[in-house]
């Protein structure tokens, strides 16, 4: 993760993947384990940032590529292909 410290825009792409997840890949990926430490580094490390044209999808994804990616899925929302 220290990798990654200058590249805000990365950090703030893999946040909203990982928050993204579906409840049963989080627990799958343990993220029940070491979220609130990555929140935590993440907060420290951006702040408030937001990349420029992110808007506000809250999926780390450029507006217009989420508004046309976008998919519903069991009444969530999110991006098509968004896998990790």
């Amino acid at each position: 993760m220290t990798d990654l410290r200058d590249e805000k825009d990365s950090i703030y792409c893999l946040r909203s993947a990982i928050e993204a997840w579906p409840e049963e890949i989080a627990k799958y990926k343990g993220r029940h384990v070491w979220a609130a430490v990555f929140r935590f580094w993440c907060k420290e490390v951006l702040g408030d940032y937001a990349p420029e044209g992110m808007g506000n999808n809250g999926v780390g994804v450029p507006a217009e590529e989420f508004e046309r990616k976008q998919c519903v899925d069991g009444g969530r929302v999110r991006t098509a292909g968004a896998r990790m």
